[in-house]
């Protein structure tokens, strides 16, 4: 799994190669999602979900 700035770099650089093919639309919407991920790595932790947790009522068994 990336990590956000690793996300971010790897956006960045497609967003170039994106916008030198002449694709501005989509390199747009990829600058979209850079802010998204920057805005993201901002936020408090207390306010992010753990990507593998487990739902409320769920035990690590599955029930």
């Amino acid at each position: 799994m990336l990590t956000i700035d690793e996300a971010i770099s790897k956006n960045k650089a497609l967003e170039k190669d994106i916008r030198a093919k002449g694709l501005l639309t989509f390199a747009d919407a990829i600058l979209l999602g850079i802010e998204a991920l920057k805005v993201f790595s901002e936020l408090d932790p207390m306010f992010r979900v753990p990507p593998f947790g487990l739902l409320p009522g769920e035990t690590p068994e599955g029930s």
